[in-house]
Order: C-alpha cells, then sequence, then structure tokens
C-alpha cells in the first residue's frame, strides 16, 4: 500500500483534476465540504458555550471533538478518493489512481466505524448527566449500551481490516484469497447499527414524560431529544444501499452511493448531537428572532450554582438532573435547567 499521507500534498489536492470534477462522484465532494463546514461550526459553538457558561468541557464534549476530529478525517479520505476517480467506471481510471482510490475507500470504511459510534457515546454521556434520576434502570441501559457499542465499535473495526485473507484483496480482487461474506456483515453492521439509534433515541422519552411540565413545554423537550430521527433516516437509507454495493462487479464505480449516505450519517450525527445549543449565539446576535431570552454568561452560572441548592442532586457542569423536575414548579425547573446547553430557552419560551 503506498503511503497514504503522499495522498495529502498540496501538489495533489491542488491539481488539475482535483475533485474529479466531472465524475459521477464529484456531487459527493460538495456533499462533504458543506456538511464537514457545518459540523465544525457546530461543534465550535458547543465548545465555546461550555467553556463561557461551565468554565470547563465535559466528558460528553471531549468524545464528540474526537468523533468531529475522525469525521473530518474520513471526509478528506473520500474527497481524495474521487480525486483519483472513485466513483466512475474503474476502464475510465489509471491502475495507479485505481488502487489509490479503492485502498482510500478501505481507510473511509475503517473512519466511519469510529466516528459514527463515537458520537453516539458522547450522547449516552451526556444522557447519564443531565437525567440523573432515581431510576436505577435508565442508568443501567445508559451503561450497558455504553459498553455494547464501544465493544461493538472494536469487533466491527477488527472485522473490517481482516475482511479478507490477505488484507490486500479488500482493494484488489485480483490477489489471491478469500474474504468473508460482505453481504451478510454489512447487512447485520446496519441492523444494528440502526437499533442501538432508535434505542438511544427512546430511550430518554420516558423520563421526559414523567416531568411535571406543561405540555408544550414537555413537547418541547421532546422535539430537542428526538433530533436523532434524521440520524436513524439516514441510516436506514444507507442500508438501503447496502445491497448494490455488497454484490458490485465494479467497487471503484458501484459503492459511491453508499459511501455518500456514510459520510451523511456520519456528519448528521454530529450536527444534530449539537444543534440544540445553537440558540444561545443566534438570540444573541439576532435578539429579535428569540425575544424572550436575554443571554447572560453570569446569569446561566448563577443559574447553575441556585440550582445545586434547590435540589439534592448534584449540578453537572452547566447541566443539572431533572430529576426534582416531577415535584417541582415551572419557575424552579427553569432555574434547574441552565442555558449551557441552551435548553432552558427552548423548554420555557415567552409564548405571549
Amino acid at each position: 500500500m503506498a503511503p497514504i499521507l503522499d495522498h495529502f500534498t498540496p501538489r495533489v489536492l491542488l491539481s488539475t483534476r482535483s475533485f474529479g470534477l466531472g465524475g459521477p462522484a464529484s456531487s459527493m465532494v460538495t456533499i462533504d465540504i458543506v456538511m464537514t463546514s457545518v459540523a465544525i461550526a457546530l461543534v465550535l459553538n458547543r465548545v465555546v458555550v461550555r467553556l463561557i457558561t461551565s468554565k470547563k468541557l465535559a466528558s460528553d464534549d471531549y468524545v464528540i471533538i474526537g468523533s468531529l476530529v475522525i469525521c473530518v478525517a474520513m471526509n478528506t479520505v473520500n474527497i481524495v478518493a474521487v480525486n483519483h476517480g472513485y466513483g466512475r467506471p474503474s476502464s475510465e481510471v489509471s491502475k495507479s489512481d485505481l488502487q489509490t482510490a479503492l485502498e482510500l475507500y478501505f481507510a473511509l470504511q475503517m473512519l466511519y466505524r469510529v466516528t459514527i459510534n463515537m458520537t453516539k457515546l458522547s450522547i449516552l454521556l451526556l444522557y447519564r448527566k443531565i437525567f440523573d434520576t432515581e431510576r436505577f434502570r435508565f442508568k443501567l441501559i445508559c451503561d450497558i449500551l455504553f459498553i455494547y457499542i464501544i465493544l461493538y465499535t472494536i469487533a466491527t473495526f477488527l472485522v473490517t481490516i481482516f475482511q479478507c485473507d490477505p488484507i490486500p484483496k479488500a482493494w484488489s480482487r485480483a490477489i489471491p484469497g478469500s474474504c468473508i461474506n460482505l453481504t451478510a456483515f454489512w447487512y447485520a453492521n446496519a441492523a444494528l447499527h440502526t437499533l442501538t439509534d432508535v434505542m438511544i433515541l427512546i430511550l430518554p422519552m420516558p423520563v421526559i414524560k414523567g416531568l411535571k411540565l406543561p405540555q408544550r413545554q414537555k413537547l418541547a423537550l421532546i422535539v430537542v431529544f428526538a433530533l436523532g430521527v434524521f440520524v436513524c433516516g439516514t441510516s436506514i437509507t444507507r442500508m438501503l444501499t447496502l445491497n448494490t454495493s455488497s454484490k458490485a462487479s465494479d467497487v471503484n464505480e458501484e459503492t459511491a452511493l453508499s459511501t455518500l449516505w456514510t459520510t451523511i450519517e456520519a456528519n448528521t450525527a454530529i450536527i444534530c448531537a449539537c444543534l440544540p445549543m445553537i440558540r444561545i449565539p443566534l438570540s444573541k446576535l439576532i435578539p429579535s428572532l428569540f425575544p424572550a431570552f436575554q443571554y447572560s454568561d453570569s446569569n446561566s452560572i448563577a443559574a447553575s450554582e441556585a440550582s445545586t441548592s434547590k435540589s439534592d442532586s448534584p449540578c453537572v457542569t452547566g447541566w443539572c438532573s431533572l430529576q426534582s423536575s416531577r415535584s417541582t414548579s415551572i419557575s424552579e425547573m427553569q432555574t434547574m435547567l441552565p442555558n449551557s446547553y441552551g435548553l432552558a430557552n427552548i423548554i420555557f419560551p415567552s409564548w405571549g
């Protein structure tokens, strides 16, 4: 395998054929650049908001940052692969470019396994903090899912690496050897992957249902945590493209559609995990958009500190437990939901 870093030099990235312009997969480049830019912006916003309001980052922030770094690497690998002819018929690509494109496609699969699951881990860490309820079952499910996803990531990562014997056969079918049943592996992986998406999506809903909140505020909170529906949608769409990819006679051309949805899914997961926090900067930049929300760093911190005295549950780096909301008033709940993640005003807007 040629050194991967050789494909990321300025000479290659800025060459006249850069981004495979004119090829069937050239649209992947535009999508990658746009979605990566949005994901980076939202993660940066999340970091800034957390540092301003809580003065430090939490474990879920560090994990989502790691997921973003790997996602950016995955998108970059995809762009460089397209630059070498990925997405075109193999007959139209030189032998050296074809090998490079397929090597990069192989690397992309491994990066995807890591970034998508790191995003899930970040969400579970967030759940574990803000839903500090008396329900032992909720905590147990979070912990079991967390451990399962870690083990699942390691297992699928290793299977992806050793899917063929010898390993280079994964990107060069001409090499003598054998490979696992990719159709079975990809579908099993996609099904389990979608299942964990759905489980993470519905996990907080029973807890939210038990909160002593007016229906509209409760609905607003459900909407915030239901953003994962978009991730489930991209995951299912990706799964529908796997049949063509797993049985492709021309891997370089026929796997492009599933690769497109792979990158969309990974970026969408990060975007949805960070999207609720965009309200704080928007309300500060465009006050008329959120007239009831007056952003104040000190108020956020004060609210966080005040909540500690109102509840026996600890306030965790800008979030406070939702546990005591079962028996508190709306005004108390507003204090218990500080603005660190922008949810306080999402749940308690001015309804006129």
